[in-house]
């Protein structure tokens, strides 16, 4: 799978990542404070979003490493609350039939994408 050989895991199972991995991790929140920082500051309205994965995918990412890799790590980044729309378990999106790959929504289901996403974020009052 592309994640784990980007990077250099051995699996997604792992309960401790390995020192380089942890120090990415670091810097990728600092960096997406930073960004969620610089909108606010410039009037901007952040938010931030996890795309739709396939079933298959999200089997292969185990609960614990999604939840160590992805979500602890949005957390600790959004230290301003901006709004976080996570659909990658979004149900609506995971036949495997929908995605050129195991990361990417073909085209039809990209649109749908967006039309939800759309939605969301009126329902958010973050557009008209």
């Amino acid at each position: 799978m592309e994640q784990i050989r980007q990077f250099g895991l051995i699996d997604t199972i792992l309960v401790e990542f390995p020192n380089n991995i942890i120090k990415n991790f670091e810097k990728m929140v600092e960096l997406v404070t930073n960004m969620i920082t610089y909108c606010l500051e410039n009037n901007f309205r952040p938010i931030l979003v996890t795309p739709p994965s396939s079933e298959i995918l999200n089997k292969r990412l185990f609960n614990k490493f999604l939840q160590s890799f992805l979500y602890n790590n949005i957390n600790k980044a959004n230290i301003q609350n901006v709004p976080f729309l996570g659909y990658m378990e979004d149900k609506r999106f995971k036949d495997y039939k929908l995605y050129i790959n195991s990361d990417f929504l073909n085209k039809t289901r990209r649109d749908k994408f967006t039309d939800v996403l759309i939605k969301d974020l009126e329902l958010l009052r973050y557009i008209n």
